[in-house]
């Protein structure tokens, strides 16, 4: 009996226990390409090229990782299956993660304009500010940005390191949602 208790508490705090990953992330606006690589313990989990694809006032993402290629349509659309709505609707896991620590690094230039750039850098440091404060009142982490002017080039990079947990009963209770939403 004395084991069977021991088993169950041991078995119930894996189950509890949040597994940090680390979550590397980039774009290059110039390069029209991006990345995301997720690690647990150092060890890559999930690596993907993020890429713009279509008309100007019609993109699609696409996603690709290995030999499949997935694609986001980047719209609001109820109805389009394919629609950045629906990929979080369909992903109830993404509000099982919890955010620990958010670095961001943004280089950001027009080249022989000062002006426009420095507005520019000030309003991506504004929108930084409000997902910080965001990300401050939903729990307490640590939130860093760094924002680099570039005035002699045209570049706009970001670069993002985050670490975020989750546990194994938040990811069977999000597949139970999902099953039940599903219906």
């Amino acid at each position: 009996m004395l084991v069977f208790f021991s088993v169950s508490i041991l078995v119930l705090t894996f189950l509890a226990l949040p597994f940090s990953l680390t979550v590397n992330a980039g774009v290059d606006a110039g390069g029209k390409r991006g990345y995301i690589k997720l690690c647990l313990f150092f060890i890559p989990v999930y690596r993907a090229v993020l890429r713009p694809d279509g008309e100007a006032f019609h993109k699609n993402l696409m996603i690709e990782r290995r030999k499949k290629t997935d694609e986001i349509h980047l719209n609001a659309d109820k109805n389009d299956e394919k629609s950045i709505m629906q990929f979080f609707r369909k992903t109830p896991l993404l509000s099982a993660v919890r955010v620990r620590n958010l670095t961001l690094d943004v280089r950001l230039g027009i080249k022989d304009n000062a002006a426009a750039t420095t507005f520019a850098l000030a309003g991506i440091r504004a929108a930084f500010g409000a997902a910080a404060g965001f990300f401050r009142s939903r729990e307490d982490i640590s939130v860093y940005g760094r924002f680099i002017p570039e005035y002699n080039a045209d570049v706009l990079q970001a670069d993002a390191f985050g670490i975020i947990s989750i546990s194994i009963a938040n990811i069977i209770y999000s597949f139970v949602t999902s099953l039940l939403y599903r219906r």
